[in-house]
């Protein structure tokens, strides 16, 4: 089954920002309650669990795209996750809420992903322009932007994924521990550390 879609609750990446843009929307706004969602289910419906998927898609992207740096291997980690989801309802107890038993599902699949293949900081890649008179301004920017996530490419995966969140996908510190399975403090250190770390980097190219 593919509820997620190529394209469906892309992340947002380094390029195009800008600091007026909001953090995604509660996942947790308008619909069903969780627990009807996930009880009906439960017994085969496919419409309700793709409310589910409506509901934390862009959640789940957002913690794969902050994981892998790669539109499309964040796609793979999201179709994952779901597809775990929906195979393993049968063995949810609702002892968790759905989105906590759901984001950890998310981590463990970007750790599968993080383990097998080496981070790709391919969404700023700098592409070769034939046009000659392109504007300096923006070449600086895309190079910076490749130059931060392959700096944020070098952190160890929690810190990788609590900065870009934060950072780059606009999440709360909020939303970032939840998805995280953490205190917010422990998100701010991460966050902190990851932060200088990138800067210093950075700063020596």
């Amino acid at each position: 089954m593919g509820w997620f879609r190529s394209g469906q609750q892309s992340p947002r990446t380094l390029e195009g920002m800008s600091p007026a843009e909001t953090a995604p929307a509660s996942p947790l706004q308008g619909g069903e309650p969780d627990t009807v969602l996930v009880a009906r289910a439960r017994q085969g419906d496919e419409t309700a669990f793709s409310g589910l998927v409506d509901r934390y898609g862009a959640m789940v992207m957002s913690l794969a795209y902050a994981s892998t740096l790669n539109e499309s291997d964040a796609e793979d980690v999201a179709q994952e996750t779901f597809l775990s989801a929906w195979r393993g309802l049968a063995g949810f107890r609702g002892d968790a809420s759905f989105s906590t038993w759901l984001y950890g599902l998310a981590r463990s699949r970007c750790v599968d992903r993080a383990r097998r293949a080496a981070v790709r900081p391919a969404s700023a890649e700098v592409l070769p322009s034939e046009d000659k008179g392109a504007d300096r301004g923006t070449s600086d920017t895309r190079a910076m932007a490749t130059a931060i996530l392959a700096a944020a490419a070098q952190l160890p995966l929690p810190q990788r994924q609590a900065v870009l969140m934060r950072d780059v996908q606009g999440l709360s510190y909020d939303e970032i521990a939840a998805l995280q399975d953490v205190r917010v403090g422990t998100v701010r250190s991460r966050i902190a550390a990851g932060r200088w770390l990138i800067a210093q980097r950075v700063g020596e190219l």
